[in-house]
């Protein structure tokens, strides 16, 4: 794993969970395609994007993880 400085891994997680948002919205355009119209190259694509969806939420868990173990989380401030 390559340690990134927290900056870095805050913008990276945020750009990971647009990412993420794409995938899910990829997935279930092409799954629906699969049951609706019966579209079995559509449920490979799905299949394909929800692969995609696990590689990036690993990488997601990994980089909270090393935000968390740096001991710079951000907490918020009492009112």
């Amino acid at each position: 794993m390559v340690v990134v400085s927290n900056s870095n891994a805050e913008a990276k997680v945020r750009q990971l969970l647009e990412s993420m948002d794409k995938c899910v919205s990829d997935s279930k355009h092409e799954v629906g395609s699969f049951l609706d119209k019966g579209n079995k190259t559509a449920g490979t694509r799905g299949r394909k994007n929800l692969q995609e969806l696990k590689k990036v939420c690993s990488e997601i868990r990994s980089l909270i993880q090393e935000i968390k173990n740096s001991g710079s989380v951000k907490k918020p401030k009492k009112k």
